[in-house]
C-alpha cells in the first residue's frame, strides 16, 4: 500500500493508544479509529488523507485489500543510544490474518521479503564516508518458504575535522550478512520470524579523520626544496659522468705509450 501508517504511540507518562496531538493533554487516549477522528473534529483539525492512523489500519485494509505485487517503502530517522540493539522490519511469528483478505491468507505463509536498501547511515555524511549497505539488493525468493535476513553492523564513532570548518561527529560501519529460509506455517517454537533484522553495536574506540591545508609559504618552501634536490642530483650525475670519462681517456693514452716503446 502507498499510504503512510502513522503508528499509535504512547508517551512515557501513559501507555495507551495516542490521539496524535489532537488533544491539549498529550496523555489522552484514543482507543478506536472513531475516537481519533472525533478528537480531530472537536479541535477543528481536518484529518489528512495521506496516512492511516494506527487505530484505523483494519478499516483501511477492509476498504482496500491487498494488491498483487504491492510492497512497502520505509523511511525513518531514529535517535539511538550507544548500546547494542536490534531493528526488526517484517512480520511477527504469527501474523494477524484479520489484516489480510481471505484469498491472500495463504500467501502470508510464504512472503517474498526481497528488498533494496537505498540508504543506511549512522549520522551525517562527511567527505570520503562510504555507506556499505547503500544500494544493497536482495532477491531470490523460493516459495513456499519466506526469508530471515540478518545484518550485523559494527558502528565506529568517527570525528571528521577540516581546517576552517566545524568538526563533524558521525559513524562508519562494517557489516556481516546472513539469510535463512523460514517456514511461517511451522508451529515450532524455535521458528525464526521472517523479515529484516539489523543488529548493531558501537565500538569502544573512535576514529579521527583530519584534513588540513598547507599555507602558501609552506608550499613555496617545498618547491625550493624540490628544486634544490633536482640541482644537487643533476650535479652528482654530472660529476659521475666526468669521472668515468676521465678514467676512460687516461687508460687509452697510457696504452698508446706502451705500444710506442715496444717498437
Amino acid at each position: 500500500k502507498t499510504d503512510e501508517v502513522k503508528a499509535s504511540h504512547a508517551t512515557t507518562h501513559l501507555r495507551c493508544p495516542s490521539c496524535f496531538q489532537s488533544h491539549e493533554d498529550e496523555d489522552d487516549c484514543c482507543a478506536t479509529c472513531e475516537e481519533v477522528r472525533a478528537a480531530f473534529s472537536t479541535r477543528g483539525i481536518a484529518s489528512r488523507g495521506d496516512y492511516v492512523f494506527g487505530q484505523c489500519v483494519k478499516e483501511a485494509y477492509s476498504a482496500a485489500g491487498a494488491q498483487p505485487e504491492e510492497g512497502c517503502r520505509i523511511e525513518a530517522s531514529l535517535r539511538l543510544k550507544k548500546v547494542p540493539a536490534t531493528l526488526h522490519v517484517g512480520v511477527a511469528r504469527r501474523p494477524d490474518r484479520d489484516l489480510v483478505a481471505g484469498e491472500w491468507q495463504a500467501a502470508v505463509s510464504h512472503l517474498d521479503l526481497g528488498h533494496t536498501i537505498d540508504g543506511l547511515a549512522f549520522g551525517p555524511d562527511f567527505p570520503g564516508l562510504v555507506h556499505v549497505l547503500d544500494g544493497r539488493q536482495k532477491t531470490g525468493h523460493h516459495a513456499p518458504d519466506s526469508e530471515h535476513y540478518l545484518y550485523k553492523l559494527q558502528a565506529i564513532p568517527t570525528l571528521y575535522e577540516e581546517d576552517g570548518q566545524d568538526p563533524i561527529a558521525s559513524h562508519q560501519y562494517s557489516v556481516l550478512e546472513h539469510v535463512k529460509a523460514v517456514d511461517l506455517a511451522s508451529k515450532a517454537e524455535d521458528t525464526m520470524p521472517a523479515g529484516l533484522w539489523l543488529e548493531y553495536d558501537f565500538t569502544p574506540f573512535e576514529v579521527r579523520v583530519t584534513t588540513s591545508r598547507k599555507s602558501m609559504w609552506h608550499f613555496l618552501t617545498e618547491c625550493c626544496a624540490i628544486m634544490g634536490g633536482v640541482f644537487a642530483f643533476s650535479g652528482m650525475l654530472d660529476n659521475f659522468a666526468y669521472q668515468l670519462n676521465s678514467r676512460a681517456s687516461g687508460g687509452r693514452r697510457k696504452g698508446g705509450e706502451i705500444e710506442m716503446f715496444a717498437q
